[in-house]
Formats: C-alpha cells, sequence, structure tokens
C-alpha cells in the first residue's frame, strides 16, 4: 500500500499500488503510479510519475522523473530529470544528468552533467560526463564520451569514446569514433569516418571524405 512504512517523513504525497510503500523519514516526495518510489526510504524531493518510476531510489533525492519506467535503476543518484518512457532507466548513482525523450540516455549508470534530448539521444552512454546531445539519435553510440555537444538529428551517432567534439547540424560528425576535438558544423559536415582528432569543418559536406590525420 502507499507510504506504510511512514514514520516521521512529512509532505509526501503519494498515488498507486504501492507507491512510496518503503519510505520512513523520507519528506516532500511525489510519487504517482505503480510502485513509484516503492524502495525510497530517507530519499527527499523525489517527483515520480508512471509505473515503475523511481522504483530503485533510495536515498537520491531532488530527482524529476515522469514517463513509464523512468529513472528506474536510481538508487543514490540525485538531481536527475528524465521525462519519457524508459529516459535515464539505467541510472543507479548518476546525477545531475537530463534525459527528455524515450530512451534518452537510458544506458546511463555512473555519468554524470549529461544533457540528452530527442529520442534514444544518448543512448549508449554509461559511465561519460558533461556531454550535450539534441536530436533523435544524437550520440546515440557513445559510451564512455565526455564533454561532446552534438546538435542535430544523428549527429554524432558513431562516437564512442571521442571527447570534446563540437557537431552542430544534421548528420554533423556522423561517422567519428575515437577522434577527439573535432570542430564540425553544417549538414553532414565531417560525415564520413573520422578516427583523427583537432579537425575544423564548417559547412554542407565539409570535410566528408575519409580522414585518419591529427
Amino acid at each position: 500500500s502507499a507510504g506504510t512504512a511512514i514514520t516521521t517523513g512529512n509532505y509526501n504525497l503519494l498515488f498507486g499500488s504501492n507507491a512510496g510503500g518503503a519510505l520512513t523519514t523520507g519528506s516532500s516526495n511525489i510519487a504517482m503510479g505503480l510502485t513509484a518510489l516503492d524502495t525510497a526510504t530517507t530519499a527527499g524531493g523525489n517527483v515520480a510519475i508512471g509505473g515503475t518510476a523511481g522504483t530503485a531510489v533510495t536515498s537520491g533525492n531532488s530527482n524529476v522523473l515522469l514517463g513509464y519506467a523512468a529513472g528506474a535503476a536510481i538508487t543514490s543518484g540525485s538531481e536527475n530529470i528524465g521525462i519519457g518512457i524508459g529516459a535515464l532507466d539505467a541510472i543507479i548513482t548518476g546525477s545531475n544528468n537530463i534525459g527528455i525523450g524515450s530512451s534518452a540516455g537510458t544506458a546511463l549508470t555512473s555519468g554524470g552533467d549529461n544533457y540528452l534530448i530527442g529520442s534514444n539521444s544518448g543512448a549508449a552512454l554509461t559511465t561519460g560526463s558533461s556531454n550535450v546531445a539534441i536530436g533523435n539519435t544524437a550520440l546515440d553510440s557513445a559510451t564512455t564520451a565526455g564533454g561532446n555537444v552534438a546538435i542535430g538529428g544523428t549527429a554524432g551517432t558513431a562516437v564512442t569514446s571521442g571527447n570534446t567534439n563540437v557537431l552542430i547540424g544534421y548528420a554533423a560528425g556522423a561517422a567519428i569514433t575515437s577522434g577527439s576535438d573535432n570542430v564540425a558544423i553544417g549538414t553532414s559536415a565531417m560525415s564520413n569516418d573520422i578516427t583523427g582528432s583537432r579537425n575544423i569543418a564548417i559547412g554542407f559536406g565539409a570535410l566528408s571524405d575519409d580522414v585518419t590525420v591529427d
């Protein structure tokens, strides 16, 4: 039942079977949906709306999780925003992440400070941090990569471990894998295989031939 374990916790709003079912001293939580926030004990200031949203949160604070299974694996991670079915659903201890869109940041575990907007954006990120991905499947193959900015559908879609790339435009840097410190601005700029670093391409299709030099 909802909120049956509360002892000294205050200002909690709990709706749904087992919503907030383990809360004891946690306060100012909102849980709406089947098993939403159902393992949280001392957690506070969380908003979880949707079936199994935030279902694993124990001590994490100030998370906003909207959508079925949003943030479903978070335990002690805090200040995450997950909006969409399965958004940020693998985060355990990661904090300060934003995932908006179906399966945005769906593989993140301990990565932090990522901003992922769009269906499947940053979908493979695990421990990568400080990435910005805006657009359908932007940075969706990155795992440990950090400090990348990818704005546009499929921008940086092949990046795995490359760091601090700036990719703006549809399919910009779409084939970069481990290359770092590249700047690609324009549709399909640097769109072919690039494993090198410190390249600059500005304009439609600029530097779209294979490049492996540093």
